[in-house]
């Protein structure tokens, strides 16, 4: 099994000792149980890049291609992508300069005895918080979810008087699904929930701020860092999700990624009212 795969540099180029654009694929098994997950990272391209991507699934089937841009250091990440089950994933990158291309075998199989928990080999499954939540993933047969063992933070103690910002539909997100659920108390306090935009980044919340049909929202993600969110609820017109990387709670952000939101319906909720609608939300 391989479990880790080296940098592979552009075909053709000379070796020299500067940086060279590298293409890195590794596993990423936080959704497990049941979801195999892989994260793509590129390095070492000149600034502000645009390459087309395509990621081939252990089932055959393809992502992509889809264009994209590196950062203005030569760098990008995109994962995790996820499987239910464990397979290989191939992806090809291609630029100005030529082509790469990387498989990785995942398999986010869990620890069989509790051995494997001790002396720091649950770091080894990057998805227990610490060995006593490795022991217990496995004393309790799985059911006490691996990283998961902690009390969500209470939500406002009035949930009729708090900010929300609930729906699903269909986005861009290389054609996945988009879901949200953020709540905190009326003035923004104890924020909690989650959104997931496919394969394309997921987190839980850590700010919102809502003013009439319009929220922003922070979250953490894994390899984008702080992502703002700006949701705006507009009924039966069409309702818009934004993002773009960093923070943009307190206060929006000059611009924004729209994410192509279709296909499904997200009710923002300021104090316990849907503002521009008739109805209050109980």
């Amino acid at each position: 099994m391989v479990l880790a795969l080296a940098g592979v540099t552009l075909l053709g180029a000379p070796a020299t000792a500067t940086a060279q654009p590298t293409l890195t694929l590794s596993r990423d098994c936080s959704g497990f149980p049941p979801l195999h997950g892989l994260t793509v990272r590129l390095s070492g391209f000149p600034p502000s890049t645009p390459f087309r991507g395509t990621l081939t699934r252990p089932t055959g089937s393809v992502l992509g291609p889809v264009d994209f841009f590196t950062d203005p250091a030569g760098n990008f990440a995109i994962g995790p992508f996820t499987s239910a089950s464990p397979g290989t994933w191939t992806a090809t990158i291609v630029w100005s300069g030529g082509t790469l291309v990387q498989s990785l075998l995942v398999d986010c199989a869990p620890p069989a005895t509790a051995e494997q928990c001790k002396n720091g080999g649950w770091r080894a499954f990057g998805v227990f918080r610490n060995q006593g939540d490795c022991v217990a993933f496995l004393t309790t047969r799985g059911k006490n979810e691996a990283g998961r063992n902690v009390p969500e933070p209470p939500r406002s103690s009035n949930p009729n008087r708090e900010d929300s910002v609930i729906g699903r539909g269909t986005t861009n997100c290389l054609g996945e699904t988009f879901e949200v659920d953020a709540r905190s108390g009326a003035a923004g306090e104890s924020p909690t929930g989650r959104v997931t935009c496919g394969t394309f980044f997921s987190g839980p919340v850590t700010c919102l701020n809502v003013t009439g049909n319009v929220a922003l929202l922070n979250i953490t993600t894994t390899d984008f860092g702080p992502l703002a969110l700006r949701i705006t609820d507009n009924g039966a017109s069409g309702d818009r999700v934004e993002a773009i990387p960093g923070p943009g709670c307190a206060a929006p952000q000059p611009s924004y990624l729209d994410l192509g939101f279709g296909g499904g319906d997200i009710v923002v909720v300021d104090n316990g009212l849907r503002r521009g609608h008739p109805q209050a939300v109980r």
